[in-house]
């Protein structure tokens, strides 16, 4: 059996007042409540009726009536609001900056920032791999991963002064193949 919200907030209303019953025309400061009650009730009200609620909300329909129609109101807009989504929007041309980013640029530009001094931002790193490898899945994966973090293939240009990113394409293969055999092991590491 579905309750009612008049039913479902009259009784959170009679527990936290401590009451038998209370009726559509009982006024929640009126049969007792308070403010810190009123912020307790607006707690479990909110969270078994899955509605955000505000204090003036009691102020304005102090009544259980009044302000269970407020409640409806608010559950019945929600339904209808239209979902919020996630928009895919185009990464070609010339895209603005973040403010950290427009930072380090215009500081390297600018002369006060050396990168090749400070990796603050930038880690290399370099893995020897021993063992069979397949490099059609190594490159494979490379690939995806470049595609899906747009960091790994963003440039930057300066136009009038203005700084803008450039998320170039993913790209179909990373790995350029060299074989060594045939060479001395001091030949291999100068590779």
């Amino acid at each position: 059996m579905l309750l009612s919200t008049e039913a479902i907030v009259g009784e959170i209303w009679s527990e936290l007042l401590n009451l038998d019953k209370v009726n559509a025309y009982d006024n929640f400061f009126e049969i007792g409540g308070d403010s810190l009650m009123t912020l307790t009730m607006l707690f479990n009200v909110g969270y078994i009726l899955e509605v955000k609620l505000r204090p003036d909300i009691l102020m304005d329909a102090p009544t259980l009536g009044e302000f269970c129609q407020i409640i409806d109101r608010k559950k019945s807009e929600a339904l209808n609001a239209d979902p919020i989504r996630i928009i895919h929007c185009e990464r070609k041309g010339r895209l603005p900056v973040s403010f950290i980013q427009e930072q380090i640029i215009s500081a390297e530009l600018a002369g006060l920032y050396n990168p090749e001094e400070t990796r603050s931002y930038c880690l290399d790193l370099c893995y020897r791999i021993k063992g069979l490898i397949d490099i059609s899945v190594l490159d494979k994966t490379l690939c995806e991963i470049v595609r899906r973090h747009e960091i790994l293939r963003t440039n930057y240009s300066v136009e009038d002064g203005t700084i803008f990113q450039n998320v170039n394409d993913a790209p179909q293969s990373l790995l350029h193949v060299e074989y060594l055999r045939g060479q001395t092991q001091d030949e291999r590491e100068l590779v």
